[in-house]
Parts: C-alpha cells; sequence; structure tokens
C-alpha cells in the first residue's frame, strides 16, 4: 500500500461493519486479518441522546412524580361528595353527618384533615323555651358576631326584646333591615311559621331546633316562671300537687308560660288543637288510647317536622348534638365551644317524681312526649348510623371544651399565657386568647345589643371608623356606638373593650390584652406593675 494506494484485492476484501444504531456517536478502527488480506472496519460508539429523545425522558419522569402526588393524595384524604360531612337521611329527609372511617385494627392518625366543604352561614333557629335554647343561641351569636353576619334583630330596646318575635309577631315594623342584602340568621323566640322564616333567611338556611325531656321541662319552667304563685299551687311539695291535677290550676291558652305541651306550640302546633288533643288525653282511663283523630293530628306534625328541620337536638345529648351541628354547618370546633348559660339549680331538679304523677304528666302534656320520643329515636338511630368515629369526636369535643372553659374561668388570667389546643383529626390547631374567652362569656343581651349597635352603625352612612388612642376620648363617645346607653347597661367595660378591638377601634397595644400596654402618664404597664 504505497503512495496511498491500496491493493485492489484489499479493497475488495474489505467488511464494513455498520454502527448498531443512528442515536450513538460511533468513531472507526480498521482491523487488517493477514491471513485471509482483509480490512475489517469496527465502531467505538458513545450514547447521543437526540433532543427528541430527551424531551421524552423529561415527560415521562414528570408524569412519573404526577402520577406519585396523586396516588398519595387519594390515599390520605377522604373520597367525598361536594359536602363531605353531610349525606340524606331516609328517615329525616335532611341532612346529617358521615365521616370516613378507619378500617379496624389500624392506627388512627392525629393529623387534621380539612373537609373540602364551604362552612355555611345561613341558618335559622327554632327556639323553644327552657331546653337549652339559649346556649345554643350563645353559639351562633358568637358565630355571626365574629364574621360580622347579618341577624334578624328586633327594632326596640327594652329589656324583654328576646321575646319581641313571640309569638306571631316576626312582622317587618317590628325588626331592623338587614345589613347587607339578606339575612344570615334568626335565633330568637317566635312560633315556628316556615313562610315567615323562608321569607328573611331563603331556601338554602338550614333549620334546627331543640327539644328536652317534658318531665325536665316542666320542673324548669316550674322554678323559673315561678308556676307556683302563677297558678296559685299552695301547701307543702307545690310540684307534686301541681302534677295531681294539673287541669285544675293551669287554665291558660297554651304557651311557653303553660304547661300543656309548650315545646309543640312553640314548633307551630294551633293552640285550638293541642286544647282538644290535650281534654281528651287527660280523661283516659288507664291503658286507653288517644283516639284517632289525635293521633292523625301527632303523627302529620311530626311528619312535617321532620320533613322540614336539618337537626333536631336534644338537651340530654347537648355535646352530641353540637358535634351533628357542626358536621351539618362545615364549621370548626371552636365554633361550637360554649359556657351554659340560664342553667338553675332548684329543690325539684333532681328530685325524684312519683310514677303515677309521672302518669298524669304523660296525659297532660301528651303531644311533647310524643314528640320529644320520636326525635330522641330519630337522634339515637342517627349516633349509631355515624358509629364509633363519632363518639370519638364527640370525647375529643368534650375534653377540650372542659380544658377551655377551664382556664376561661381562671381569675386574674391576663398576665397567663395562651392556651394552646393540639391538632386532632377532628380539629385544627388554634390558640384559646384572653379576649376569645371574654366572647365566650358575653351575656346574651350584651351580645344582642353589640349586634343591634352594629346594625344602626352599618345603616349610618356618616360613621368611619377612627382609631381611639386611650384615654384621649369617652369610650361611649357616639363616633363608636350608637346604643352607647344600652351598651353600658348590657355590657361590662371589658366586654365592650373587647368589642373595640374587634371593630378596630382601637388597638391591642392601648388595651389592657397588651403586655407592653402603657398607662395614662405614659409608663409602661409592666414596670407600672412592679
Amino acid at each position: 500500500m504505497q503512495g496511498g494506494h491500496s491493493s485492489p484485492h484489499l479493497r475488495k476484501a474489505t467488511k464494513l461493519v455498520e454502527p448498531p444504531t443512528r442515536h450513538l456517536s460511533c468513531y472507526p478502527r480498521w482491523r487488517i486479518d493477514i491471513n485471509t488480506l482483509s480490512v475489517r472496519t469496527e465502531f467505538t460508539c458513545i450514547m447521543r441522546p437526540r433532543r427528541q429523545v430527551m424531551l421524552f425522558s423529561v415527560t415521562a419522569l414528570f408524569l412519573y412524580f404526577v402520577i406519585s402526588l396523586i396516588r398519595k393524595l387519594e390515599t390520605d384524604t377522604p373520597k367525598v361528595s361536594r359536602n363531605p360531612w353531610q349525606k340524606r337521611d331516609d328517615h329525616t329527609s335532611k341532612l346529617t353527618s358521615k365521616r370516613q372511617i378507619p378500617p379496624e385494627n389500624s392506627k388512627r392518625s392525629t393529623k387534621f384533615v380539612p373537609p373540602t366543604c364551604t362552612p355555611r352561614t345561613k341558618l335559622a333557629l327554632v327556639k323553644t323555651h327552657k331546653t337549652g335554647g339559649t346556649t345554643t343561641m350563645q353559639i351562633l351569636h358568637r358565630f355571626a358576631y365574629l364574621r360580622n353576619l347579618s341577624l334578624v334583630l328586633p327594632t326596640v330596646t327594652h329589656p324583654g326584646r328576646m321575646n319581641t318575635f313571640y309569638p306571631h309577631r316576626l312582622t317587618p315594623d317590628r325588626y331592623l333591615p338587614p345589613q347587607g342584602d339578606q339575612y344570615d340568621m334568626l335565633t330568637y323566640h317566635t312560633v315556628y311559621d316556615r313562610d315567615a322564616y323562608l321569607k328573611l333567611v331563603g331556601l338554602e338556611a338550614a333549620f334546627v331546633t331543640i327539644l328536652r325531656e317534658p318531665l325536665s321541662h316542666l320542673k324548669s319552667q316550674f322554678n323559673f316562671y315561678n308556676f307556683e304563685r302563677r297558678f296559685n299551687v299552695t301547701g307543702p311539695e307545690p310540684f307534686d300537687r301541681f302534677l295531681e291535677d294539673t287541669g285544675r290550676y293551669d287554665k291558660s291558652q297554651p304557651s311557653h308560660l303553660g304547661s300543656r305541651s309548650p315545646m309543640s306550640f312553640d314548633l307551630g302546633m294551633p293552640r285550638d288543637i293541642i286544647v282538644d288533643i290535650t281534654q281528651h288525653s287527660s280523661q283516659r282511663k288507664g291503658g286507653q288510647p288517644l283516639n284517632a283523630t289525635s293521633v292523625q293530628y301527632i303523627q302529620d306534625f311530626l311528619k312535617k317536622l321532620s320533613k322540614e328541620m336539618d337537626l333536631v337536638m336534644i338537651m340530654e345529648y347537648f355535646d352530641e348534638s353540637l358535634v351533628m351541628l357542626k358536621r351539618l354547618m362545615c364549621w370548626e370546633l371552636k365554633d361550637i365551644l360554649y359556657y351554659k348559660a340560664l342553667s338553675f339549680k332548684y329543690e325539684t331538679k333532681e328530685k325524684p317524681v312519683p310514677p303515677t304523677l309521672v302518669e298524669n304528666h304523660r296525659k297532660w302534656d301528651v303531644i311533647d312526649y310524643h314528640l320529644y320520643d320520636h326525635f330522641v329515636s330519630v337522634f339515637t338511630r342517627k349516633e349509631e348510623k355515624l358509629g364509633p368515629d363519632f363518639k370519638s369526636e364527640v370525647e375529643n369535643f368534650k375534653t377540650i371544651n372542659m380544658k377551655v372553659r377551664t382556664r376561661c374561668s381562671e381569675t386574674g388570667s391576663r398576665n397567663m399565657e395562651d392556651l394552646i389546643i393540639q391538632e386532632s383529626p377532628w380539629n385544627r390547631a388554634f390558640v384559646v386568647t384572653q379576649d376569645f374567652c371574654t366572647l365566650m362569656k358575653y351575656g346574651q343581651l350584651c351580645y344582642m345589643t353589640l349586634l343591634m349597635d352594629r346594625n344602626h352603625r352599618y345603616k349610618n352612612v356618616k360613621d368611619k371608623k377612627k382609631k381611639l388612642k386611650l384615654p384621649s376620648a369617652h369610650l361611649h363617645a357616639q363616633q363608636y356606638c350608637s346604643l352607647c346607653s344600652k351598651i353600658s347597661t348590657d355590657c361590662t367595660l371589658g366586654e365592650y373593650v373587647t368589642h373595640l378591638l374587634y371593630e378596630n377601634h382601637i388597638s391591642r397595644s392601648d388595651s389592657s390584652f397588651s403586655r407592653n400596654r402603657h398607662t395614662v402618664d405614659g409608663q409602661n404597664q409592666q414596670d407600672f406593675n412592679e
């Protein structure tokens, strides 16, 4: 092979081995076989990925991570409908709670998985008398107050305004206009009239009421409304005497001030029907059933309420009822914390009643007994259907509510640390501050007056919020309140200062909630205390 020319024989014998793939970068090497005088070409190759190959690889990797994330979310998050806490109940045709229950023998996670539903703000409380309705109302007061919701509020300011709409007085001349376009809640006493309620709160509102065991209910009425004096019951053991011949003492028309099925009257049972059924029932001999007409009236009444009420709470299962309310409304645990309101101790409260007198009362208060027995049965069936997860949530709520009430009841707590409630499967972690404790302990008239004042101020277009730096102006000045005189009567100074904080009239640093508060002469509060 001289002069760069190869032998013709050698060229003819040359064998070319193609690169294994066109996606590789290859470099040739020639090997000569002396025996056969042939040349073999071999290639050394390295990977040479093209743009399309690289793009496909990156896309595949991205899809892998996306699919992995979706699978993880499907594992960690319950598969739910629009509202994961809610499901139609065949017994009541209304919403009841549903929550994904962990498999048996599985370790419960302490992580809170928030529901995907939106908290509801439209609610009508059909508030019955002496059943725990005021405690329930206070929970709704706080919820509405913190979210600036619009309540149906009376126009009058006298002490008896809580019953302004009772019994059949839910008329435009008796309530203030809404803050905005519509009302969010109705929480005060009025005899249930669904059409009147719907005109105010709309079809999307949840309808809730509460019942109490009838004999316990009568004991509470007897004490609170002083039935002994009202019905002129004389002699020893006045409560027992009253039950011996209730019709002799109570000749009043059915109402919250009477003993003839008062809960049924509050829920819309007509007075004349209550009178007729009570008269027939009280004249029955032992074991004699109600007549067919009375039974039909009662059954129709119960069917109507079952259809129209989203939740019938039971006072004897109050904590369970609140957890059901929480699930129905898609609220947080913090929203249903409470103190008992208008709860009293009295002689007949725990005193046993002879069976013969209990039977007398069952005949006299016949509709309320049917009402209570029916909805307790509905409630317990619903509770059983919700399963052990619901019972665990109730126990968790009871524990936390007791912790909060204990902390908020401590005296001299201004400089105490905030209470931190840890996360659980049923609640996110939250902090209980001193001002939240104050909101929990607001009286019913204080809440009502502050909500009315906010409504009045909303209507005053000339009103502008100005921050007040203590003590440059009087706290009860007109630029900060419209019902100043009523606020000074119905709220303590501490409750009103808390209100001014939430209304942004004063800053936290200027209030007793700040540990760096300055006194009148500018001295640091901490130094002043020392």
